[in-house]
């Protein structure tokens, strides 16, 4: 492996009269031109000519981090809205980063009893992942003075788990010094015979950047975050695969974007991002503090094996568009935002401006298969007004989660197939039971159809029982005593191949043209994340479809 650098300086704009082209390479060097016969070595070098207009291809191979830093950090001008700075794979290779120190040429001791240790010295940072290949090795963890903390020793018992303690067994702080990493393998692993990676740092981490685009690349093995984008307007990530993303006591993100506008985020795979504390702050695409009147898109992304939410903000994020995505084996898979106050005014009133609200946002043409929550909403004030549109929701625990804080919802041409529940009244907070009548009021529901769940809807009317628990109703039971879900269908949708993730409707299928229409502009489409056929709109790619939108 050869060592990805990782500070950039900051580096003064001056237009060039044509657009470059530079090349990064595993087998440059940093005293070359940086031409494709004469590639750069490091990613750091091939950034420090970039200018506007100009394009950074990077060839297949592995580039790993290798300095102790805590980031691989650049604040740069970047790109215009007609000249954008791109960062881009090689057309047909792939080049993959790595944000970790590997095992490679280490001996793990036999410690009897089946577990192992690594001396942990030679890592610059404190390790908050352990992998081998695509397996994630399960993290013990204790709480010291409320920090989530690597556990004792003899807490690790069960195979598959691991912690970083010093040579009496006892749980390590963030130095490596005189620690050790503690394994107990996997039944049947020899841990000599494996290759692991442990998690070291975030990678590319752009700051006040607009106008970049980044195509192409793998990213695995993270702390903190595969890409942030921190400031900045119109960033482009694109076909990237961003995988094993760590993190101890603080937010894990696969991407996260944040004091922006104008994003897209479009046809990245995405898969297993977890902190230590496991839901809350365990995120694949996570937006933070966004424009409203400038909307970001997120569209065509396969996300899963998130334990905590898959699309979604750390709130402060209005008026996106999240599109034609496959969302599956989530906690919450798509998770519209509610207000939030930038930093430097943490107490931000609604009117004043440094609010950033929440709400506004437009959920259509996905697929939530195996979520905890389809569709759930942040907890917070400003998070009204979304629309949840030609959607699937299949073997979920909850299609979506309609909340008496957040009124405005409309719910239209989605199907709910094989779960739970479809539509949860959830009013699990404190205060005064709740009706079916008193949500009435902050939800609009038609054109939907219902399919085999446990219950079509649910109706939790205050905290006592457990979270799931309620009256359960059938669609033929809304209909007759309430004003909702109008033309809307208990009926077999008759997917092409919903456990192979396809959901096409087949033909004859009485899904098919029983949508409303005027969400296109059009007398009628299909229900579904399909509204106008196989051809049409909506889709991401591991769902059977085309891989992008309108």
């Amino acid at each position: 492996m050869r060592a990805l650098t990782a500070f950039f300086a900051v580096v003064t704009l001056s237009t060039p009269a044509l657009a470059a082209e530079y090349f990064v390479a595993p087998n440059g060097s940093d005293d070359n031109p940086g031409t494709e016969s004469e590639p750069f070595l490091t990613f750091q070098k091939g950034l420090e000519p970039l200018q506007n207009g100009d394009t950074l291809t990077i060839r297949g191979g592995s580039y790993r981090l290798m300095d102790g830093a805590s980031g691989a950090q650049f604040n740069r001008p970047g790109g215009t809205a007609e000249s954008h700075v791109t960062i881009r794979a090689y057309p047909g290779e792939q080049p993959v980063f790595l944000g970790s120190l590997s095992t490679e040429g280490k001996s793990w001791e036999d410690q009897g009893g089946g577990l192992y240790r690594l001396d942990a010295s030679y890592l610059p940072n404190d390790p908050t992942g352990l992998f081998t290949g695509e397996t994630r090795i399960e993290h013990v963890m204790k709480t010291v003075s409320g920090t989530r903390s690597h556990a004792d020793v003899a807490d690790v018992v069960n195979p598959g788990e691991w912690t970083k303690a010093d040579a009496s067994g006892a749980g390590c702080p963030q130095e490596n010094a005189g620690c050790y990493v503690y394994l107990r393998p996997p039944t049947g692993m020899d841990p000599n015979a494996e290759v692991f990676e442990l998690s070291q740092r975030k990678l590319i981490f752009a700051l006040g950047t607009p106008f970049l685009e980044i195509r192409g690349l793998t990213i695995f093995y993270t702390q903190d975050a595969a890409i942030t984008l921190e400031g900045g307007e119109g960033q482009l990530v694109e076909d990237n695969v961003l995988a094993h993303n760590s993190n101890g006591n603080d937010n894990s993100y696969s991407i996260f974007v944040s004091y922006g506008g104008g994003a897209t985020v479009r046809n990245n795979l995405v898969y297993d991002s977890k902190y230590w504390g496991g839901f809350s702050n365990s995120k694949g695409i996570t937006l933070m503090d966004m424009d409203p009147d400038n909307p970001s898109l997120i569209e065509g992304n396969e996300v899963y094996d998130i334990v905590g939410q898959g699309i979604t903000s750390k709130d402060g994020v209005g008026n996106i568009v999240v599109r034609g995505n496959y969302v599956h084996d989530v906690g919450v898979c798509i998770q519209p935002a509610s207000r939030r106050c930038h930093w430097q005014k943490s107490n931000c009133t609604p009117t004043d401006p440094e609010n950033y609200p929440g709400g506004g946002w437009t959920i259509q043409e996905n697929a939530m298969v195996r979520c905890g929550v389809g569709v759930g909403f942040s907890s917070g004030e400003q998070n009204e007004d979304n629309r949840i549109f030609n959607n699937v929701f299949y073997d979920c625990d909850s299609g979506v989660d309609v909340v008496l804080a957040h009124p405005g919802t409309l719910i239209a041409n989605n199907i709910f197939a094989k779960s739970v529940r479809g539509v949860f009244l959830d009013h699990g907070g404190s205060g005064d039971s709740a009706t079916f009548q008193d949500f009435l009021p902050v939800f609009t529901a038609h054109h939907n159809a219902f399919f085999d769940n446990e219950s079509d809807y649910l109706l939790r009317p205050d905290w006592t029982g457990p979270g799931g628990s309620g009256t359960g109703f059938a669609l033929s039971e809304v209909q007759q005593a309430h004003a909702i879900e109008d033309a809307s269908l208990a009926t077999d949708p008759m997917f092409a191949d919903a456990p192979g993730g396809d959901f096409h409707l087949s033909e004859g299928s009485p899904a098919k043209a029983a949508g409303d229409g005027s969400l296109y502009s059009v007398a009628s489409v299909d229900m579904g994340m399909y509204p106008l056929g196989a051809s049409g709109s909506g889709g991401a790619a591991g769902a059977g479809g085309a891989g992008g939108g309108t």
